[in-house]
């Protein structure tokens, strides 16, 4: 994901101009002062102080009557059902939401609140005539319908970014290629070459990876491509949204069952299937968001890019380490049946795959109809 994150970085950032709103406030805290002073303007507004000072007020009301019911609670939202209770509107404010709308312009803020509207009653018109989709469970965190439009509109998003910035991405081949290639990577955590390398490497990785334990190798670009075009696409979304809580409604797993059918998986590529949910199941958090805000950033830099391929590394390895041995240390300190870890993270892989192994299904013609509406 760093490599790719480091080829779509100038298309991104400079030729598309993608605002990053999650990237606006840390970039004003490292403004430098005009007058050389040691405090940062950002941090001498009283603007600033008093747009903290609100939401603090308020989330610390929220937590002193989580933990002391007889504190007085503040209600900032409600909810209308739909179609008899088909679906539920909320309303409400939201510090957060509201910050991060400030960021972007009115055209997304509206399609943001208009698809969102449009989805929302879809949903209760399907569910309030008994229209939903019938094709069977693709997993906790897919869902049939809506999980097949999305995953047609990120195709879209994704395939038209590729079309779109093919002038950059020719360039960027060609400096892979030779060194006195029209374009400068000096400004990048790595060079073109070992960028282009290192994905093409780690996409070919990830495919011997899959196909040695288990999945039908011609299966394999069909679970690559789903997982390429959802990291791909949630981190353009994110990006040009500065959406703080975003997960998508499919997951590589689901697309190849749902595209393929169980049969062509067979009972081992199946249970393979089913344990990729391990690392690719619960997209709420992934990498690539993370790294093109990381590199959003950077290029802020005057100079040094090259010595945050180190940072980055070094952190995604403590991470890894320090949340590993966390999970461990809570599932021994206080049992982990106790912990969510164990309903969904640790069983859906096993129990995803015997129930197709039980119940297989074919190939999905309403997945495929679902993704063509959403295209």
């Amino acid at each position: 994901m760093t490599c790719l994150s480091v080829i779509l970085r100038r298309q991104w950032v400079e030729h598309e101009r993608l605002i990053y709103p999650l990237m606006q406030v840390p970039l004003a805290m490292m403004a430098d002062d005009p007058q050389g002073r040691l405090l940062k303007p950002f941090f001498r507004s009283w603007a600033m102080w008093i747009g903290f000072a609100i939401p603090v007020v308020f989330m610390s009301f929220f937590a002193l009557h989580n933990y002391f019911p007889w504190f007085p609670q503040v209600v900032l939202r409600s909810s209308v059902d739909v179609f008899r209770q088909s679906i539920f509107l909320t309303f409400g404010l939201n510090f957060l939401m509201l910050g991060f709308g400030y960021f972007i312009n009115t055209q997304i803020g509206f399609s943001l609140w208009f698809f969102y509207l449009l989805h929302q009653l879809q949903e209760g018109l399907l569910f309030y005539y008994g229209l939903q989709d019938t094709q069977a469970e693709l997993g906790w965190w897919t869902e049939p319908g809506m999980g097949h439009q999305m995953m047609g509109a990120l195709i879209v998003l994704v395939l038209s970014g590729l079309w779109i910035g093919r002038p950059h991405f020719k360039r960027v081949l060609q400096k892979a290629w030779r060194r006195d290639a029209p374009i400068e990577d000096g400004d990048e955590i790595m060079s073109y070459r070992s960028a282009v390398c290192g994905a093409a490497c780690g996409i070919v990785g990830m495919w011997l990876w899959l196909w040695q334990t288990g999945i039908p190798a011609w299966i394999v670009p069909v679970f690559l491509f789903a997982g390429l075009v959802i990291f791909i696409g949630l981190a353009r979304v994110i990006s040009e949204t500065g959406l703080p809580i975003f997960k998508a409604n499919m997951i590589p797993a689901g697309f190849a069952v749902s595209s393929v059918g169980v049969p062509a998986l067979g009972v081992k590529g199946m249970i393979a299937t089913g344990y990729t949910m391990v690392w690719c199941g619960d997209l709420l958090v992934f990498m690539m968001a993370p790294l093109a805000h990381g590199l959003r950033l950077g290029s802020e830099l005057q100079s040094g890019q090259r010595r945050l391929t180190w940072a980055v590394g070094l952190a995604m390895i403590i991470a890894l380490v320090l949340s590993a041995w966390f999970t461990i240390y809570l599932a021994y300190r206080y049992g982990s049946m106790n912990l969510l870890i164990s309903q969904h993270y640790s069983e859906e892989p096993s129990r995803f795959a015997l129930e197709k192994i039980a119940n297989p299904t074919g190939p999905s013609l309403s997945g495929y109809l679902w993704m063509g509406g959403g295209g």
